[in-house]
């Protein structure tokens, strides 16, 4: 409260003190002597709460006037006093009447003051509020001053969510996960309001399983088979995979390695889509955020795509055409791209034991990822959608969600890196370790057909199944002992906080993403039913959320 205001609510305490210790004279005369001042007494009192009332709406008004002339892009003090006045006088409450408040023609308010000093906007109000009829004890109108201060919030947060969506999370912990993600999501669009920057916060959602879906679907029906592009293909993607070693290819009956056959010419012989789930790139490119370039095939992406296995035994899942080649060999009759026609395909419906339907996007069964975003609708649309199934892939989706935050390409949304202003977060949930799909004697692949391809391929550095999920393991946390380059490390080294949530998960899983975490702190343990995940997602939301205010 204004110094002056309480030296005046003094005078009339004081003249109350006065009349209580003057015992003199008889109770009549007392009495008739003092009702009048304990009339205007007792309008002192009406005064002061009238005034403190009025004070209470200026301090209201200009707490609001400067948050909203602290969101404005104006950047001096003339800008941020003009755009503070204005908010001021449209704020302050009609039928309120104090002195000084009144703009001029230029909008100006005399006694209401805006400044800017580096990232702080100061308002100060000063004016005046006539007595009703206790002006003879207060001595003239009683002053009121209000001041506020808002701190302007520069810091920008993009966030990447990297859920998994594997068939371990199907019944309660997918349900967990969605409320938790939606809470999460609600809890930073909230935060928004009380920044005074545009977009403070952009979020990203990938769901991971055996693959990760970057992409809508896509009808292949105008495919150039010549130029490998159609309109809506991103051009990233690399349909021929000639970044493959030569013997690692699944399609042998290419002529060359510039030859090499095109898996989006296959998918529009057989009448198919691309579903729009990827494969890693080969390493080291699996785990760096280097931009994709046509100069050099290593870095771009390959189209997920599981082929025809062969007709020889039940072993086989995917098998949806019929063998056309006469070739004893099983990998010549599996990768003999004649037989990718509509009119060969023979299977449809699921594959038994696996859940997934019959083809080339097999698997490629997850809510497809949303890029970096404002749109908070669109983010709980996207959270709703999700479904379990699957085996898990956490590097692949990881990478991705790092690629969402990335300046580099495929998508570039990202700011860049080192910029002021901005922290970069990923939160990776995983409810269980990396897992290599097995099959049963008698397949010859080894395995099945995940974002890493066939094991067989060797694209982890082993062809040997027991040993892939420590590979993929590897890909994200160098092994004990060890310094090798690690997807964990890569996003480390750019600045971008990584949380890690592990939901019942082993101790060497536990293990694993709380290396992977930014620091120990960042790792969080969660039930095995996912109860507590909510909770979780509210103590992580309340660690990043560093948009703030001060009066």
């Amino acid at each position: 409260m204004d110094v002056t205001f309480k030296r005046n609510i003094g005078k009339i305490r004081s003249v109350f003190a006065r009349l209580a210790a003057d015992a003199r004279g008889s109770v009549a005369i007392w009495f008739g002597i003092a009702a009048p001042v304990v009339a205007v007494a007792s309008l002192g009192v009406v005064d002061y709460g009238n005034a403190s009332m009025k004070q209470t709406l200026i301090q209201n008004a200009l707490d609001d006037a400067a948050l909203i002339a602290a969101r404005s892009t104006a950047t001096t003090s003339a800008q941020i006093d003009a755009i503070g006045d204005a908010a001021f006088a449209g704020l302050l409450p009609t039928g309120t009447p104090i002195s000084g408040f009144t703009p001029d023609a230029n909008g100006h308010i005399a006694n209401v003051t805006f400044t800017l000093t580096g990232t702080t906007v100061s308002a100060t109000a000063t004016g005046t509020v006539t007595p009703l009829v206790s002006n003879m004890l207060l001595g003239g109108p009683i002053p009121i001053h209000a001041k506020s201060e808002v701190v302007r919030g520069m810091n920008q947060l993009e966030i990447a969510l990297v859920l998994d969506n594997t068939g371990s999370m199907q019944g309660s912990k997918i349900s967990n996960l969605i409320t938790a993600a939606n809470n999460f999501v609600t809890t930073m669009q909230t935060a928004t309001a009380n920044s005074t920057i545009a977009n403070p916060v952009k979020i990203a959602i990938v769901p991971f399983s055996v693959s990760v879906k970057v992409n809508a679907a896509l009808s292949m029906s105008t495919y150039n088979t010549l130029t490998f592009s159609m309109t809506n293909l991103p051009t990233w993607l690399d349909g021929r995979a000639r970044a493959l070693a030569w013997n690692n290819d699944i399609f042998t009956n290419a002529s060359s390695a510039s030859a090499r056959i095109d898996r989006f010419a296959m998918l529009k012989s057989m009448g198919k889509t691309w579903d729009g789930c990827v494969e890693a790139r080969v390493a080291p490119y699996d785990i760096r955020d280097t931009a994709p370039t046509s100069s050099d095939v290593n870095t771009l992406f390959i189209p997920y795509f599981w082929p025809d296995e062969p007709d020889t035994n039940s072993a086989y899942y995917n098998d949806y055409t019929n063998d056309v080649s006469a070739s004893g060999t099983w990998s010549v009759r599996q990768g003999y791209s004649p037989k990718y026609t509509s009119g060969n395909i023979k299977a449809s419906g699921n594959i038994s034991g696996l859940g997934y339907s019959y083809g080339p996007n097999a698997g490629c069964v997850m809510a497809p990822l949303i890029r970096l975003t404002t749109d908070f609708t669109a983010l709980h649309n996207e959270i709703n959608g999700m479904v379990a199934t699957g085996d898990t892939n956490i590097p692949l989706g990881l990478m991705w969600g790092w690629h969402t935050i990335s300046p580099n390409a495929p998508f570039a949304d990202g700011s860049a890196y080192g910029a002021p202003h901005v922290t970069k977060i990923i939160v990776l949930m995983t409810d269980g370790e990396n897992t290599f799909g097995t099959v049963s004697n008698g397949n010859s692949n080894n395995s099945l057909y995940e974002g890493y391809g066939y094991v067989w391929q060797n694209r982890l550095g082993t062809t040997n199944i027991n040993n892939a999920p420590d590979n993929m393991d590897a890909r994200m946390v160098p092994p004990t002992g060890t310094t090798a380059e690690s997807l964990c490390g890569n996003i480390k080294a750019q600045n971008i906080q990584i949380y890690t949530i592990g939901v019942g998960v082993t101790t060497a899983s536990k293990a694993l993403l709380t290396a992977c975490a930014t620091s120990s702190d960042n790792y969080y343990d969660v039930t095995s039913n996912g109860s507590n995940l909510d909770s979780t997602f509210a103590a992580i939301a309340g660690s990043i959320q560093n948009l703030r205010i001060s009066k």
